[in-house]
């Protein structure tokens, strides 16, 4: 495979022309296959130069011809070597000569293809012609017998008959032996028909089972050149090469695995048996496992259990709300306060109002119904605190107790304590947390639920 701008793949057909005239031209039939280097099939007129030397790395040309418009159809295309530059007979003598091809100004494409017999088809031409003279120009044995010449025997037997005596002068006529030395005396120069016959040149019936031009194009497309093929297994090792390297790596063959077989069979069973002692012990574990989870559950629950029972949570806001005198379901003070918790949440036993503190413990662990959250964060409830005062003084002077306390049932004059709850609270230098206010000086009079617990 040659490949510049153009790559020549070459199907190398030298053909000798067919010896049909006395006269035939000494030309050497061409035929390749051009692609460009993309590999795609060149079609159009392109310019050949065709060189033959001496050797595969002659540096002149014993022979050059140069094509200017080489008609290409496909990749495919044919020259006549010798058509422009005749090659002569020193040209192409009984040694091997070598054809260089260089596409438009490629280059001489590398390497050089080889020229073997078929190129020498010429001489072979040369000695069917006799240098010019085809075999139509000689003649046969049975063409010579029909011009009824007689050789010396038959004259004399002639005269003989005819009753002539005396001999007959024969000085001016050559022998048999005489014609024979004479034509070894020329050389080469004539050659018998049993000199062509032991030079085994074939015929057309001889040619009946080679392939044709066009056979041969459709086979080696497929086929591979012996460079490309030394190129293909360079890289393969040998039989012996392998089993020298399968010895000095130590492999064993097929027979000396036998021994390790029948080992790891013993220890397959060995290892078997331990799977099922593991299963055993898997089972064991997952039995534990999930006694373990149980105790761990109930641990879990009864821990929950005290929490809950022990740790305040807040509920939210009650449904109903109060003016402060606290009257519900029929009680009044800090009892209605609890029955607006267990009606707002039927489903606590342990419903209670919040105080100050638990809400505050609540809030800071967490306690209470995010979903739930929005329905009092910011919002004011009435809760209990300690004996507090109002501000707010009756006629004759006394301070009256908080409405709060639950103990006093009319509004007149008293202030009651609120509690808010104000979750993620920013302070005023940026710090968010959740708070628990307890708010004073809230009339009551006004209408406010109650914080719920449990």
């Amino acid at each position: 495979m040659i490949r510049a701008r153009h790559s020549l793949f070459v199907l190398f057909c030298l053909l000798c022309a067919g010896p049909a005239l006395a006269q035939a031209p000494e030309v050497l039939p061409y035929q390749g296959y051009l692609t460009d280097a993309e590999g795609m099939p060149v079609d159009g007129n392109v310019a050949m130069t065709f060189r033959m030397y001496e050797s595969s790395d002659s540096a002149s040309p014993s022979w050059e011809e140069t094509w200017d418009d080489v008609p290409v159809s496909n990749g495919m295309f044919v020259a006549y070597l010798g058509q422009y530059t005749p090659i002569t007979d020193g040209v192409l003598d009984t040694t091997t000569k070598y054809l260089g091809i260089e596409i438009g100004s490629d280059g001489e494409a590398q390497p050089r293809q080889r020229v073997g017999a078929v190129a020498y088809s010429i001489y072979a031409r040369d000695a069917y012609y006799f240098r010019g003279y085809g075999p139509d120009d000689f003649v046969t044995d049975e063409e010579l017998a029909e011009y009824n010449y007689v050789d010396a025997d038959d004259v004399r037997v002639l005269i003989a008959e005819e009753g002539g005596g005396g001999e007959i002068d024969l000085d001016g006529y050559v022998t048999d032996a005489e014609l024979a030395d004479a034509l070894a005396g020329l050389g080469e120069t004539y050659v018998t028909v049993e000199d062509i016959d032991a030079r085994n040149y074939v015929n057309e019936g001889d040619l009946a089972n080679y392939v044709t031009n066009e056979q041969l194009d459709a086979r080696v497309e497929n086929y591979i050149d012996g460079d490309e093929l030394a190129a293909a297994i360079a890289n393969y090792i040998t039989e012996a090469d392998m089993v020298a390297y399968l010895e000095n790596n130590n492999y064993v063959r097929d027979g000396d695995l036998d021994a390790l077989r029948e080992r790891i069979a013993a220890l397959e069973g060995r290892a078997d048996a331990v799977d099922t002692r593991i299963d055993g012990v898997d089972t064991r574990i997952d039995q534990l496992e999930a006694d373990l989870n149980g105790r761990i559950d109930d641990l879990a629950a009864r821990i929950d259990a005290i929490a809950n029972a022990t740790q305040p949570y807040v509920l939210g806001r009650s449904d109903a709300t109060s003016r402060g005198q606290f009257s519900f379901g029929g009680v009044t003070g800090i009892k209605a306060a609890q029955a607006m918790c267990v009606a707002a949440y039927p489903n606590e036993p342990t419903a209670h109002f919040c105080t100050p503190g638990e809400a505050q413990q609540a809030i800071a662990m967490g306690r209470y119904n995010g979903d739930n959250a929005g329905a009092f964060d910011g919002q004011q409830t009435w809760t209990i605190s300690g004996i507090s005062r109002s501000a707010a003084r009756n006629s004759n002077d006394s301070l009256e107790i908080s409405c709060l306390n639950f103990l006093y049932r009319t509004a007149h004059r008293a202030n009651g304590v609120t509690l808010e709850v104000d979750l993620n609270y920013q302070t005023p230098d940026g710090v968010n947390g959740d708070v628990v206010r307890l708010r004073q000086e809230v009339a009551c009079g006004t209408d406010l639920p109650v914080l719920c617990c449990r």
